[in-house]
């Protein structure tokens, strides 16, 4: 997480104009603070009728998911997206 997040705002930064950035800073800090709250509280609930061992698979599952998405579409929409020059 240490090396990605600052990855995430360089990325989400070259791809808005820079009176945009701003804007672009908050709405990724705001995803990132309501996935973390919203998977906490579900994952809670979730672990309570399977136990930790689930958890931990779903969880290592759903970054596979993330990773393959970012690879498969996000990486095209972001190399077609961004901002040369700036």
């Amino acid at each position: 997480s240490g090396m990605a997040f600052p990855s995430f705002v360089a990325c989400i930064n070259n791809m808005v104009k820079p009176t945009r950035r701003g804007a672009a800073n908050a709405t990724f800090s705001s995803a990132i603070d309501i996935g973390i709250a919203s998977g906490i509280i579900s994952f809670g609930f979730i672990s309570d009728w399977t136990g930790l061992r689930f958890i931990y698979f779903l969880a290592s599952e759903l970054y596979v998911i993330a990773f393959l998405f970012y690879l498969l579409m996000a990486h095209h929409h972001y190399q077609r997206n961004k901002i040369q020059g700036v």
